[in-house]
């Protein structure tokens, strides 16, 4: 297929310009396919092919334009280091997350979903550029529940609703950043969001949530000693919501997200007295999820036994 790549994208090409949303629906899925066959030797064409997405994507929606989101996902995905090293008014990694950005903006519910899906998906594969910032604003009016579409007949406790939800919360994890300065910015209001919503929410956005948990812990980077993200409040609120999901009986998922929030936790405040007040309760939550859930009993008496660990490591710190 390299071989012949000008002339497979001259047809795509010819087929975007079309007037047919049908053909430029091919034309978006067949993009699509070239990437992911041809992989980064799409990074030669790589100003062609983005303008071909980019200036069809404004406008109305018309049947199958997702396939043009499918489709700049998949070159992002095939040249992220041409993306990465782009400037020079060629298209940049914020420039491509804002224009997608703009698409999660519709009111056609299934094609908000799908735009924020790419959103996420996007993000993830630019996630050591800091685009947190970018796309806070609209993601947590998603989130929320803000805005969420508004299809006729649909109401806003039906599953897609759900789905839509559960797709800004992933998009969120996927943008939250290793940047000291934009943590200590957003750290409280983020985690914040997370801590707040999880109880309104029904399982499959709650996993999203603890998802989110377990990176917003996960990232954290120190400055410095005296300047650490995990504030005590935040601990709290954060071990909080574990304790609540560690318990539910009906879904394994929970418990096992849950589990993993609590280890980035445990891994990220060794050493130091954030959760020396929360020990005793802990290890309970760990005794009952053992009881509970025997397929992670191993990893939650570990996990106790680390407790112990944690409290000598602090205690020499002292």
């Amino acid at each position: 297929m390299k071989a012949y790549l000008p002339d497979i994208l001259k047809y795509i090409s010819k087929a975007m310009d079309s007037q047919s949303w049908i053909m430029k629906k091919q034309a978006g899925l067949t993009l699509k396919e070239t990437a992911e066959n041809v992989g980064d030797a799409l990074s030669d064409h790589l100003d062609l092919v983005l303008k071909m997405i980019i200036s069809n994507m404004p406008g109305r929606l018309w049947k199958g334009k997702e396939s043009l989101l499918s489709a700049l996902s998949s070159i992002c995905n095939a040249c992220t280091r041409e993306i990465l090293k782009s400037g020079n008014g060629r298209e940049t990694p914020k420039s491509i997350v804002e224009t997608v950005l703009k698409e999660t903006k519709k009111n056609d519910r299934e094609y908000k979903r799908i735009a924020i899906q790419t959103l996420g998906s996007i993000l993830k594969t630019f996630s050591e550029v800091d685009l947190y910032e970018s796309v806070k604003s609209q993601l947590f009016a998603i989130a929320k529940g803000e805005d969420v579409g508004t299809d006729e007949g649909e109401m806003k406790d039906k599953p897609l609703t759900m789905l839509i939800r559960a797709a800004a919360f992933q998009a969120l994890g996927n943008a939250w950043p290793s940047v000291y300065s934009t943590q200590s910015k957003f750290g409280a209001e983020f985690s914040e969001l997370l801590t707040k919503q999880y109880p309104q929410n029904i399982w499959n956005v709650r996993v999203e949530i603890l998802i989110c948990l377990k990176i917003f812990v996960q990232r954290v980077t120190e400055e410095n000693s005296q300047a650490s993200i995990l504030t005590p409040t935040i601990i709290k609120d954060i071990l909080g919501i574990t304790y609540d999901a560690m318990s539910d009986n009906k879904y394994s998922v929970i418990r096992s997200s849950s589990l993993e929030v609590v280890q980035q936790v445990v891994l990220k405040t060794e050493g130091t007295p954030l959760l020396e007040p929360h020990l005793s309760e802990l290890s309970n939550q760990l005794t009952s999820l053992a009881a509970l859930d025997s397929v992670l009993k191993e990893s939650a008496e570990k996990l106790k036994i680390s407790l112990v660990d944690h409290q000598s490591k602090k205690r020499k710190n002292v």
